[in-house]
């Protein structure tokens, strides 16, 4: 069960399509990549192939939507506990 709220889901579901440039219903590192970019973040190329392998489980390159919604998640919630955390 997502902890995400529907609006959330969708709102993830429309920027997974803006960034599957390639319009085939995966995206890959480069991808990924320019989605952080988009949120603010600034990782290095290090940081997104790292990321990107742990995503990857098929070890193909591209994730679909599906995992890179897993991904998302996992990241409101690291959002969360650091703003809590600075407070």
């Amino acid at each position: 069960m997502s902890s995400l709220s529907d609006s959330q889901i969708a709102d993830f579901k429309a920027a997974f399509y803006i960034f599957d440039t390639k319009n085939i219903g995966t995206i890959d590192a480069d991808d990924l990549k320019l989605v952080f970019e988009s949120l603010g973040e600034h990782l290095s190329d290090i940081d997104i192939a790292n990321i990107f392998e742990e995503i990857d489980q098929q070890n193909i390159g591209k994730v679909d939507f599906g995992h890179f919604l897993k991904l998302m998640e996992s990241n409101i919630c690291l959002l969360y506990t650091s703003d809590a955390a600075d407070e």
